[in-house]
C-alpha cells in the first residue's frame, strides 16, 4: 500500500457510510414523501436540521451553533470530497464491474440502465462545482 494510502481508504470508507446513514435517514422522511422531486443541498440541510432537532431536541442555541458548525465543515468536507472522487468513482467503477461480470445478459442490461438512472438522479441533485 502505498504512503497515506490507507489513511485516504479510511477517509473514503467514512465518507460513505457517512453518506449512507445520511441518505437513509432522509429518504424515508423526505424524499418518499416527495416521490419524484429529489432535495436540493440547502433542502437536505435543512432537513438534517430538522432531524437532528426532533431527535436530539436541541434547543435554539444548540440549533444555531450544529448549524454553525455545519456551515463552518462544508467546504473542508467538499475539499476533501473532492480530492477524494477520483478515487471513489475508480473504486465504484470496479465494484460495478465486477457485478456485471456475475449478471446474465438480460440482468446487465437492467443494472446498467439502473446505475444511469441513479446518476441522472445524482446529476439532477448535484450542484456543479463552483470554479476556485
Amino acid at each position: 500500500m502505498m504512503p497515506g494510502s490507507r489513511s485516504r481508504a479510511t477517509v473514503v470508507l467514512l465518507c460513505v457510510f457517512t453518506a449512507g446513514i445520511l441518505a437513509g435517514i432522509f429518504y424515508e422522511r423526505h424524499l418518499s414523501a416527495r416521490a419524484n422531486r429529489p432535495m436540493s443541498p440547502e433542502e437536505h440541510h435543512r432537513a438534517a436540521m430538522t432531524e437532528m432537532g426532533e431527535i436530539l431536541e436541541l434547543d435554539e442555541q444548540q440549533t444555531e451553533r450544529v448549524h454553525a458548525i455545519l456551515a463552518e465543515r462544508q467546504l473542508i468536507v467538499q475539499a476533501k470530497w473532492e480530492e477524494l472522487r477520483p478515487e471513489v468513482t475508480r473504486a465504484m467503477n470496479e465494484v460495478n464491474m465486477e457485478i456485471a461480470e456475475l449478471l446474465r445478459p438480460d440482468q446487465r442490461r437492467r443494472f446498467h440502465e439502473w446505475l444511469n438512472r441513479r446518476a441522472e438522479e445524482h446529476r439532477r441533485v448535484t450542484p456543479v462545482p463552483h470554479e476556485r
